[in-house]
């Protein structure tokens, strides 16, 4: 989750058209970083829509990697393996652990001979593991 957060991060200070300099860059990332600490855990769903949200959240992410992966954009597969795995790290972190074990085989079931894919999610999952 943490390098899904990080490349979030990054993408909004990309888009940021009024920055000046790699300073303003770095100060901009430290703001955006402390707004949305700050103003994140202040936004509580019901579970009614965390569930919609999560089973949204996974649909757009499967999309993703199957976009990716399918389409053989070899040089994203580690993006489509960080997806994933932070898919399955919000999965074991809701106590669902059966669901997260479930999503990364079909994953992997979906692309059985793409092993450079493969050994990224390896390593994505691994990275989740030792963040526990």
């Amino acid at each position: 989750m943490k390098q899904v957060w990080q490349r979030a991060l990054e993408t909004s200070v990309d888009f940021s058209d009024w920055r000046k300099s790699d300073k303003a860059e770095t100060n901009t990332g430290k703001r955006l970083e402390r707004l949305y600490a700050e103003q994140i855990p202040q936004i509580v769903p019901s579970k009614n829509k965390q569930t919609r949200l999560l089973a949204w959240c996974l649909e757009i992410a499967k999309k993703r990697v199957k976009a990716i992966v399918g389409d053989q954009h070899r040089g994203s597969y580690n993006k489509a393996a960080t997806l994933m795995g932070a898919c399955a790290e919000v999965l074991r972190l809701r106590g669902d652990n059966q669901a997260a074990d479930k999503l990364l085989a079909e994953v992997r079931e979906r692309f059985p001979r793409h092993r450079a894919f493969q050994a990224e999610l390896d390593v994505a999952t691994q990275r989740t593991k030792r963040s526990r």
